[in-house]
């Protein structure tokens, strides 16, 4: 029995998964069967480069390393199903055999990158100039609205600071994306917001910030000197108000994403033609 993690071309690890098998058998079977990849949340595994394992003496040790190594290590492509939460307790570390290229094990493993790599470029492009409506659960809404109330100040810092957080957490934009954000990416008839050639559906709660700026030309957000906001000012304003940074709010918004609507990772990525969704 073994616990098994993959690994990208710098050495980090992206996919931690288990077998009672051979293992060599095992991290063959992830890279053979091209017809059986035809789905975005197959596509990630052209990004493997490299392999470890550790034996285990029963499938109860099995389980539960796997589960602990998943949530203390959060593998990008452990989010679709098994990645809950913080760990919070620590296990006796594993001992890990030395780490191994894939293609050891895997002849024709180039090949299968290609082919994949094909495929993934084949759906960011299908999905550009799309238009996209984003399902939230009630819950996720209901823990919006308290924690936009504690957003304070003067009238109109306050408006722009409440959008910059509405972005965030309904749509998961990142920083950049927030700064980069221009008037003419709004359209106030359709209620849709242009990110990376994609088009969103702006709720209830965005169009009505987004109102306060129906006039405007240029940046969407700028500083007091009339300069594009700055990185740094809006991450002290989250923290401040909401006690948390970008890349925080943006994980929670991808796990709620996820388990709402049951996507694969890279089916996201194409959605916002992005490399990475956190």
């Amino acid at each position: 029995m073994f616990l098994y993690r993959l690994y990208n071309q710098n050495k980090k690890i992206i996919y931690i998964g288990k077998t009672e098998n051979d293992i060599n058998l095992r991290i063959r079977a992830h890279f053979t069967h091209y017809k059986k990849h035809k789905k975005a949340r197959s596509l990630w595994r052209y990004k493997a480069r490299f392999f470890d394992y550790a034996e285990l003496k029963n499938s109860a040790e099995l389980g539960i390393y796997e589960i602990y190594l998943i949530n203390k290590l959060k593998p990008e492509f452990n989010y679709m199903d098994k990645y809950k939460g913080e760990v919070r307790f620590s296990l006796p570390e594993l001992e890990f055999e030395d780490i191994k290229p894939i293609n050891e094990v895997l002849n024709n493993y180039k090949k299968y990158c290609q082919l994949i790599k094909s495929k993934q470029q084949k759906l960011l492009k299908s999905n550009k100039n799309k238009f996209f409506e984003i399902r939230l659960s009630s819950k996720y809404v209901q823990k919006y609205e308290e924690m936009i109330s504690r957003i304070k100040g003067r009238i109109r810092t306050k408006k722009r600071n409440k959008l910059i957080f509405s972005l965030m957490y309904f749509l998961g934009l990142k920083l950049s994306e927030i700064r980069n954000l221009k008037s003419n990416d709004v359209n106030y008839e359709k209620r849709t917001i242009k990110i990376n050639s994609r088009f969103f559906k702006a709720n209830d709660y965005i169009f009505n910030l987004l109102n306060f700026y129906n006039n405007k030309k240029g940046f969407m957000f700028i500083s007091q000197h009339n300069k594009i906001i700055s990185p740094r000012t809006i991450q002290l304003m989250l923290k401040k108000y909401i006690g948390m940074s970008p890349t925080e709010i943006r994980r929670e918004f991808t796990n709620n994403l996820l388990n709402e609507n049951k996507e694969e990772i890279l089916g996201l990525k194409s959605r916002w033609g992005r490399k990475t969704i956190i």
